[in-house]
Formats: C-alpha cells, sequence, structure tokens
C-alpha cells in the first residue's frame, strides 16, 4: 500500500478473453467488494437477494487512473449488457443516482463456492504506476517478465555477463499464455517498451534460432509487480528495491545506490545484427 493505495491491480485471464482487459479488472472489482460486504454481513448492500457495492463514476475514475471516464463506463455498459453485472439503485435520497453493483448471472458466481473458487484462482497482476506511465498491456507484459526474472533468481539462475536476467518473450507463446492478447498486439507492445528504454532486446548467437531474448533496463525499477507486503511474504533480496547490484567478478550482489531516480534512461542504440538492439 501507498498512502492507504494498492501498489497493484489484478484481474482473471478467462473473464478477460470474454470481455477485455478493462472489462476483466472492473468485473473482479464488482466481485471483490460484494464478496467482502457479504463477508462482513453488511446488510444495508443486500437487496433483492443479492450484496450489491455502489460507487459514482467518478470514484471509479480514481480508482482506476490508467483507464479514461468514456472507457471505464463502456465497460461497465458492456458487462451490463453480457449478464456479467447487475446495475440498480438504492439509494434512499430520490436525487442521489449513484449507481450500485453486483455479480450477474452469466459470470456462474451465484453460489458462495463459486465466488470463492473465483478470488482463489490465479489472477494476472500488474503495479497501477507501470499502467498510468506506459500503458494497461505493457503493465501486463512488464509484470510478465518481472514475475519470471524473479522466480528464475530464486531458483538460482545465474544472470548474463551484465548482470541481468534474460528471457525469452515470444509473441506466438506469449500469445497462448495471454489468450486475450494478440500476437501482433504483443509483438507492437515489446517494440514499444524497448523503443522508450524499458526493456532491452537481443538476438541468439545462433542465427537459426529466431526467438528473442529481453531484459529490463533497470530491474530493480520495473520488474516487481508485488506489494510491500507480498514481497515480505516472498523473501525478495534487497536487489529488488535498487539497493545491490551484480558483481561479475565476484559473482554476487553488493549494496549500491540505484542508478536511476526519475527519469527513464535513453534508449540504447541500436547496433548491427546480433547485438542489442
Amino acid at each position: 500500500m501507498t498512502n492507504g493505495k494498492p501498489e497493484v491491480h489484478v484481474f482473471d485471464p478467462e473473464i478477460a478473453a470474454k470481455m477485455g482487459v478493462a472489462g476483466a479488472i472492473l468485473f473482479h472489482h464488482v466481485v471483490s467488494w460484494t464478496a467482502n460486504n457479504e463477508l462482513r454481513g453488511q446488510k444495508r448492500n443486500f437487496k433483492d437477494g443479492r450484496f450489491w457495492t455502489y460507487d459514482p463514476l467518478d470514484k471509479w475514475v480514481e480508482n482506476f487512473p490508467y483507464l479514461s471516464r468514456p472507457t471505464i463506463y463502456k465497460h461497465l455498459r458492456r458487462l451490463q449488457a453480457e449478464g456479467f453485472i447487475r446495475v440498480g439503485c438504492f439509494n434512499p435520497l430520490p436525487l442521489d443516482k449513484t449507481r450500485w453493483y453486483a455479480v450477474g448471472d452469466a459470470a456462474n458466481l451465484s453460489e458462495p463456492s463459486a465466488v470463492k473458487d473465483y478470488l482463489d484462482r490465479k489472477k494476472i497482476r500488474f503495479r497501477i504506476e507501470h499502467a498510468c506511465d506506459f500503458g494497461l498491456t505493457e503493465a501486463v507484459l512488464m509484470a510478465n517478465l518481472g514475475h519470471w526474472m524473479h522466480k528464475n533468481r530464486r531458483l538460482g539462475q545465474p544472470p548474463a555477463k551484465d548482470g541481468r536476467m534474460w528471457r525469452y518473450m515470444s509473441p506466438g507463446s506469449l500469445s497462448r499464455i495471454l489468450p486475450f492478447l494478440s500476437r501482433t498486439q504483443i509483438k507492437r507492445v515489446l517494440r514499444g517498451l524497448a523503443d522508450k528504454g524499458v526493456l532491452l532486446r537481443r538476438r541468439q548467437p545462433d542465427r537459426r534460432d529466431h526467438r528473442m531474448l529481453y531484459a529490463f533496463q533497470d530491474e530493480a525499477r520495473f520488474a516487481v509487480a508485488y506489494t510491500k507486503r507480498k514481497r515480505e511474504i516472498d523473501g525478495y533480496k534487497d536487489f529488488r528495491d535498487g539497493k545491490t547490484k551484480y558483481d561479475p567478478q565476484s559473482g554476487s550482489f553488493k549494496p549500491v545506490e540505484s542508478p536511476l531516480q526519475g527519469q527513464l534512461p535513453p534508449p540504447p542504440a541500436r547496433k548491427g545484427r546480433g547485438a542489442n538492439v
């Protein structure tokens, strides 16, 4: 949490494949808050045989700063039209037009066990800051790469000579893992992140292997898609927060100040084929 606000947002990939990423994020918000109201026994939120949550549109915009007001309105309307959410108005004052939201029948979450199963399912998580700075799809792919960077380090995989962890990111394989994104979209976003200097990319030494390797320009700044509490639970090392740097001579991480404090580094200069491009 930062100033009482979450660092990350999550969504269900199955819902995203049907309703898009933005729709899945908004749907998860409705499910989590209605489930929370039910757990706390909020009787004032129980109407027409189900639990509801309510927020004006301005509050939605505040909660999801990377989505525009028209985008939020459009996806809420679509979720309603497809039956994933219900929309009502149960305000005691007639002049209060704040809308109420509940889980719809099309979501197949009418039973408490189904809601629990949904909340326990594996979710896609991404940093809100990254979505605001670079875009929603960009934040999702950055979180995917950061997840594997963290996993490989915990498994003891040594970094490359430059101290970075590199990973294959094929648009084809990513589109199978993230079915809500197309290969063309993934390819465009990865190229854009490389042009902005967020990612580095290089080809394989074997020219017959056309897969591209990707790494973060500053892994300590961009790789983490977890809250502070999640980092404590998972036992993150200090290099995740930019407090250490890999020393290839000793093969270990040594304390240093993070080289980047504010602005992004300039994108790497384009070189010949087979080098970092």
